[in-house]
């Protein structure tokens, strides 16, 4: 029997295709070579709300869902596996996220937003992907679109995955952290249980997470989370924002080693890192250039 997806309307190009993904149900794969940076889809989303999921009804979805196309319909629908026909099953994909939804929190100059799109849907999630979403705000607020680019070079036949948690929230937690954030268990390579790579991985993210807590005052949510750093005296400094201009160039230097080490450092986690890099505007002189240099050259 021909599955619904197999009924998806991918963009012109796209280079990919929809098919089984073992234990995942369906996914992405490459069906060429795609080079690092590379756009690999641009999905506009068919239905926007602005306000968080939780707080959708089915009268809100329905309204909108009779506001599109009946080809739009069609392609909505066909992301229930059963290829249903019934507006009122959105109900149901909103609440096992057969749809794929884009979050974005409420701002201070901006409301929440809620996307729901139907390509990107099916792609699956790693904690150790090979694509990655940038500038996630900037063009879900002021474009209405959403691309999904390579993070490194993808081999034909490859699985595309992009990691689901919020890139900076994501590299700082353990795996039962994240299986706890997803709500279901992940199968890449770093979240296997009893491995070395998991339990190396595991420790790593700890290390970036207080390294940033340092640097920030603040955890990666912008919270306060003081179990973190055991020292009371340093934890205090670090909320208050009394860290030395010195030492905070370490511990996000540092950081970043480490995000890089776990396989993490891409383009997105860099432009967000140098927002908390204004210290290194301290090290412009020549003599701090090359301290930093010498910095850099050390074996961490």
């Amino acid at each position: 029997m021909d599955h619904p997806y197999h009924r998806l309307v991918l963009p012109d190009g796209a280079p990919f295709e929809l098919k089984e993904s073992p234990g995942k149900g369906w996914g992405a794969f490459a069906t060429r070579n795609i080079r690092k940076g590379d756009l690999i889809v641009a999905d506009k989303p068919l239905l926007v709300f602005t306000k968080l999921p939780e707080l959708l009804t089915l009268d809100e979805l329905l309204a909108a869902f009779r506001q599109l196309s009946p080809h739009q319909q069609e392609q909505l629908m066909l992301s229930c596996q059963t290829g249903s026909r019934d507006p009122a099953d959105l109900a149901r994909l909103c609440e096992e996220e057969a749809l794929f939804i884009d979050v974005l929190e409420a701002t201070e100059n901006n409301p929440a937003i809620t996307a729901f799109c139907v390509v990107r849907s099916r792609f699956n999630h790693s904690c150790l992907p090979n694509a990655s979403l940038p500038n996630f705000e900037r063009v879900s607020r002021e474009e209405g679109g959403l691309s999904l680019y390579a993070w490194r070079d993808i081999a034909s036949g490859e699985e595309i995955t992009f990691c689901y948690l919020n890139q900076l929230a994501g590299m700082c937690l353990t795996r039962l952290e994240r299986q706890e954030e997803l709500q279901f268990e992940c199968g890449c390579g770093v979240c296997h249980l009893s491995t070395d790579l998991q339990r190396a991985s595991d420790m790593r993210q700890r290390l970036i997470r207080g390294l940033l807590y340092l640097a920030r005052g603040v955890d990666v949510d912008d919270s306060r989370a003081g179990w973190l750093i055991v020292d009371s005296e340093l934890r205090d400094v670090a909320e208050n924002l009394r860290i030395p201009e010195s030492s905070m160039f370490v511990y996000v230097y540092l950081a970043a080693f480490v995000i890089e080490e776990e396989g993490l450092m891409d383009d997105v986690v860099l432009e967000t890192l140098s927002y908390h890099l204004h210290a290194l505007n301290l090290f412009s002189g020549s003599s701090n250039v090359g301290v930093a240099w010498l910095a850099a050259a050390q074996d961490t």
